[in-house]
């Protein structure tokens, strides 16, 4: 049986963070400006906090909101699916294209409920064919017919879960760089205008260096 809840599977991941900032910090452990002469001046050390930066960061809670809605809606495709397992091919597929929308038409409202009441009809059928002691011919080829469709469902099921896995993924992987790129860019373009050659992050640092935490937060969130 294929694993029908996509987003718990998925929570895990989302559920962490977009981006780990330990990640960032590793690129900090030395971020030197290069175009700055290390031995033409003195160098001077800069410091950001970057934990406090990627959770101060308008974009990540709206990327992690535009997470949240992509596995909640491929969930819900999920879960319609495992739910509509004797539907035709071409059924399913339409159940698959009204559950992914956001919101539906008074008409694809219709469209849907039609679509539940011809599952509960072959499901009817289905459990009437099966007390039949014994079944004639046509009703065991109508039995077999429709438990051929439901495991091409469940068939169904197993692909699209890995396919969706995958989508998820990708889209966190895109916003995730996103937001790495920002902060490294607001980082460099803070540290240039404080004329600081070099950069570390807080959890590097015992003592001295000047904190430009705050200055990258409000770059990145566009504050004066």
């Amino acid at each position: 049986m294929p694993c029908l809840c996509i987003f718990n599977r998925l929570e895990r991941c989302f559920g962490e963070m977009l981006v780990r900032p330990f990640s960032i910090s590793l690129l900090l452990l030395v971020f030197v400006i290069a175009s700055v002469p290390l031995f033409a001046q003195q160098t001077t050390i800069g410091f950001v906090d970057v934990q406090k930066v990627f959770q101060d960061y308008e974009k990540t809670a709206a990327s992690n909101k535009t997470l949240e809605a992509l596995g909640k809606k491929l969930d819900a495709q999920l879960q319609a699916l495992s739910q509509h397992k004797l539907l035709s091919e071409a059924e399913r597929t339409q159940l698959l294209d009204l559950v992914g929308k956001d919101t539906l038409t008074d008409k694809e409202k219709d469209s849907l409920k039609a679509l539940d009441d011809r599952q509960k009809a072959l499901d009817q059928e289905l459990q009437t064919l099966q007390q039949k002691n014994p079944p004639t011919d046509q009703e065991k080829a109508r039995l077999k017919e429709l438990m051929d469709t439901s495991n091409k469902t469940d068939e169904q099921l197993a692909k699209l879960s890995d396919d969706f896995e995958k989508q998820f993924n990708a889209k966190k992987d895109e916003l995730s760089k996103v937001i790495r790129d920002d902060i490294l860019a607001a980082i460099e373009a803070v540290a240039k205008d404080k004329k600081i050659t070099v950069v570390i992050d807080k959890i590097a640092v015992l003592y001295g260096g000047t904190d430009i935490t705050q200055p990258v937060i409000d770059k990145l969130n566009k504050k004066k």
